[in-house]
Parts: structure tokens; C-alpha cells; sequence
């Protein structure tokens, strides 16, 4: 493993690095969904495993005893099944919250119930159906006002709350979003990085034009496997160092990556695992004179040089961009979509930036 100086460097870029990838799951985005505390996430990862101490997981480990669960009218064993999903108690939550939405037997979040567990076997505390269900709506709660802070209050009882949130519709707009001209003799570079997944086979794509949208230069390449910053990285490196080749200076850079043009700002920290490219691109600032941020739809050439490049695995085809590259010289616009959500953006623009 490559190591560097600036030791910026966290557990997780580590371990994309050494890790094996496997198959995407659709258990496990769902399991590791970002909305979800991670608690919770891990809990539902033991839970999934047989990893919980119930008394059946401990049997396993040679720790036998007597098992008997308080949590119903008739007492079972105490199992990861019974407790969670077979007994009585389980079957009352499931259908509490599953029955008013035509959903049978599928749950929500676990951790409440164990909590529960617990305070009945350590602290002698029997919590009924009523206030199992107000801790999982309190948590439901919490969680939606985490992440919709424009919401002021929901409804507390479930019914309306499923309701309520079932009703939701994003406002959508459009906006006109085009390539933007240069003045005077500043030439602008345009990149872009394809990425089939984070990571997997992936390409870049650039092209360089003078103020009236003229092509200068372009170029498709294929990167093998890397990960979308990665990518994007390279491209920026490879298309500065071509056009510095060319004799082509006052470079005006403008790509859709927020991430790159945080890091070429010093607006954010530096991956360690691109940190070497950004160096070589610091070292190479004296041909920059602005580095800024477009819309995806105003880099329509370089996106489709690159999806050229991560399928073909040539550095040749530059036929395919040409009649993006006419559009934008005549200035025609593309359609941007913004979907909003209570008040909430999810359109990003960043102002172009001195280098």
C-alpha cells in the first residue's frame, strides 16, 4: 500500500483499498442506508447474523440455563425469532404499525425493542405494547426531524403520520443552464470522469476551446478500475498536462465536480489517495487562471468523451462529442431539473473561483 506525507488519510479510504468487492446487495443498502444512525445499523447487522446474547445465542457458546421470555401472556423460549418476530409482543408491534398501511409482518426499527428487553430483565421494568410503540414513533420522529428541519412538527400518532408523510410530492422546477463564453485570450478546459461504479471501470473526457467555442483539443481516455474521485482527478491532471504540451496557457477550468474544485481551492481536505495527482496539479497552477464549478448539463462534450473512453478502452472516437460541441457554440441551452423538497434544495451551484 502506497503511503504519503501529508498523512491525511482515514480507516475507511484504507480499507477501500485492501477490501474485497463484492456484488452490491439490495439488503445491505438498505441495512447501511444513510439516513439511518449507525446504532441502529449495526444492531440490525448482529440481529441479521444470530449475534444478539438471547439465551439461544449463548447456548452456542456452551452457556446453558434456563429459558424463559417475559415479554408475552404464555412464555417461550427466549430466541431471536420469539422475540422479534414470533411472539406475542412482536406480532402486536408488527401489526400496530403494519396493518393501517396494508403491510403485514415487516418491521421497523429493532434497537427500541431491545432496549425494552433489557430494562424488563435487569431493572424489572415490563413495558406493554403501548409504550413499545410510542418509543418506535418516537425514534420515527426524531429521525424525520434530523433530516427535514423545514418541517416544524408531525403528526405524533401513526396513522396520520404515514399519512401525512405518504403525501409528500417534490416541487420540481427547470432551469436553462449553457456553456458560458470566455473574453479576451483565455482558453477554457472542460473534464469529466465516467464511473460504471464506485469504484469500477472508468474513463475520462475532456475538451479545450478557445472564447467562440472553437475546438482546440480533446481527448477520451480508459482508466481500468478507480474510484469516481479518482477519475475525476486523473481526467483534470491529464487534460492541464496535454494542454501545457500543446503550448496552450491562461487555462480556465471548469468541471462538475464539487468535491475536486473544494480540493483545488483548499476548501476541503485532500484524499491521500489522489494526494500525489493534486500535487501535480498544484505544481502546475502557473498555466491556471480560474478554477470553477458548471452543471452537469453545461458539460455535456467532456461527459460524453468520457462515457466514450470507460466503454471503448481506446484514447481514439472524438466523432461522438461533435454535436454537443455545435450546440454549446451556438449556445443553445440545456434543460436543468431541480427537485425540491419542503423548501429544500438538492440543486448545488458554486460560483467560479480564482485558483
Amino acid at each position: 500500500m502506497e503511503t504519503v506525507s501529508i498523512g491525511r488519510f482515514t480507516l475507511r479510504s484504507a480499507f477501500q483499498l485492501v477490501r474485497r468487492h463484492a456484488n452490491r446487495s439490495f439488503m445491505s443498502r438498505r441495512l447501511w442506508h444513510p439516513m439511518l444512525p449507525l446504532k441502529i445499523s449495526f444492531f440490525l447487522l448482529r440481529l441479521l447474523h444470530g449475534h444478539l446474547p438471547v439465551d439461544c445465542g449463548l447456548w452456542k457458546f456452551g452457556v446453558h440455563g434456563a429459558s424463559r421470555c417475559g415479554c408475552c401472556p404464555f412464555p417461550d423460549i427466549k430466541s431471536v425469532e420469539h422475540v422479534f418476530a414470533e411472539g406475542d409482543m412482536a406480532s402486536r408491534v408488527w401489526h400496530f404499525f403494519g396493518d393501517p398501511v396494508g403491510i403485514s409482518w415487516t418491521g421497523t426499527s429493532f434497537c427500541v425493542r431491545l432496549a425494552a428487553w433489557n430494562s424488563m430483565r435487569y431493572e424489572g421494568i415490563q413495558v406493554g405494547l403501548d409504550r413499545l410503540c410510542n418509543l418506535v414513533m418516537s425514534d420515527l420522529l426524531e429521525l424525520f426531524a434530523l433530516y427535514f428541519k423545514q418541517r416544524r412538527s408531525f403528526p405524533v400518532a401513526w396513522v396520520q403520520f404515514y399519512a401525512d408523510i405518504s403525501r409528500w410530492v417534490p416541487r420540481v422546477s427547470y432551469t436553462l443552464v449553457r456553456w458560458s463564453r470566455l473574453s479576451g485570450d483565455v482558453l477554457k478546459l472542460n473534464t469529466d470522469e465516467c464511473s460504471k461504479s464506485n469504484p469500477g471501470v472508468s474513463g475520462e473526457g475532456g475538451v479545450l476551446r478557445d472564447r467562440g467555442g472553437s475546438l482546440l483539443l480533446a481527448f477520451s481516455c480508459h482508466l481500468g478500475q478507480a474510484t469516481s474521485v479518482q477519475a475525476e482527478v486523473r481526467a483534470q491532471l491529464f487534460g492541464v498536462k496535454v494542454c501545457v504540451q500543446r503550448g496552450f496557457g491562461r487555462l480556465d477550468i471548469e468541471l462538475d465536480s464539487v468535491i475536486l474544485v473544494h480540493i483545488l481551492l483548499g476548501k476541503a481536505g485532500c484524499p491521500w489517495s489522489v494526494y500525489h495527482e493534486i500535487q501535480q496539479l498544484f505544481e502546475l497552477k502557473e498555466h491556471v487562471s480560474r478554477v470553477g464549478h458548471c452543471l452537469r448539463q453545461a458539460n455535456q462534450v467532456a461527459d460524453v468523451l468520457s462515457n466514450v473512453g470507460c466503454a471503448h478502452g481506446r484514447e481514439v472516437i472524438y466523432t461522438l462529442a461533435r454535436g454537443a460541441m455545435c450546440l454549446d457554440r451556438i449556445g443553445f441551452p440545456f434543460v436543468k431539473r431541480i427537485v425540491q423538497d419542503h423548501e429544500v434544495s438538492v440543486a448545488c451551484v458554486l460560483e467560479p473561483t480564482s485558483y
